[in-house]
């Protein structure tokens, strides 16, 4: 049971809440500015991240149970998934929009690309690219889905420069997000699959969870003087769409160069 795609996911300032794929949602969430969907069979899988319709393979005897958020901020579609149990999903996250997550708490043996992930590091699906990940039990991930160009002017806000080219490719960023910006996102979005209402959730959590990913992946630059800092194609990233096997010479990292 996939997502109805004639439906989009509320608005944090909506006061109409319905859910966008075949589960129940939770009221509690719900007025805290998400959609929650409890997981209720791993069909629900197939949307972990809003519209994606992802091929999904249980990899275990054991029920998927969890549950599935959504929400929409300025441009910006977030989805967030606590998934208990161990599956497998394939597909393209967005065919014309960028998305960017990170995994809040992922246990040893999540796949990405046949590459193991750990919690923290930052994924980037660029449009129509393959997402091929396998996730353990207890996953918790965080992802936002935007217009290339909505993530350049988030970048810029920063006087930081993320474009298509910064970016170069789909992959995972090298390093982690920074340990207290990755305790704060987790304590929320924890929140928001828990029982609590996150009263923080809108427009702060949304907008913080995106710059988080910005910084993470930007370099900066500087007018007046200043060369600009700009780096390299796929600069930055490892585990490259298309390639299973970490690149020859170990991790790309970001190489600044004189413009």
């Amino acid at each position: 049971m996939g997502l109805d795609r004639t439906t989009r996911p509320p608005r944090s300032s909506s006061a109409t809440r319905s859910s966008p794929v075949g589960g129940p949602v939770d009221r509690q969430a719900s007025r805290s500015g998400w959609a929650r969907i409890r997981i209720a069979c791993v069909e629900n899988l197939r949307d972990a991240v809003y519209g994606a319709g992802l091929t999904v393979a249980q990899m275990s005897h054991a029920p998927i149970t969890g549950s599935l958020a959504f929400a929409v901020e300025d441009g910006v579609t977030d989805s967030s998934g606590l998934i208990e149990g161990r599956v497998a999903l394939r597909g393209a996250l967005s065919e014309r929009m960028v998305t960017v997550g990170t995994g809040l708490t992922f246990a040893p043996g999540t796949r990405q690309w046949l590459n193991e992930v750990v919690t923290g590091e930052v994924g980037v699906f660029l449009a129509g690219d393959e997402h091929d990940a396998f996730y353990t039990p207890s996953t918790l991930y965080a992802t936002a889905t935007l217009e290339i160009e909505r993530l350049e002017q988030l970048a810029a806000r920063e006087d930081l420069v993320l474009d298509a080219r910064t970016l170069g490719g789909s992959g995972i960023a090298t390093g982690r997000i920074a340990e207290s910006a990755l305790a704060w996102l987790r304590k929320r979005f924890e929140r928001v699959h828990g029982d609590i209402e996150e009263s923080s959730t809108t427009p702060r959590m949304l907008d913080e969870t995106v710059q988080t990913y910005v910084r993470k992946l930007s370099v900066p630059f500087w007018e007046g003087g200043t060369p600009h800092l700009q780096v390299k194609p796929l600069a930055g990233l490892r585990y490259v769409a298309g390639d299973a096997h970490v690149p020859p010479g170990g991790p790309h990292r970001l190489h600044p160069t004189v413009a």
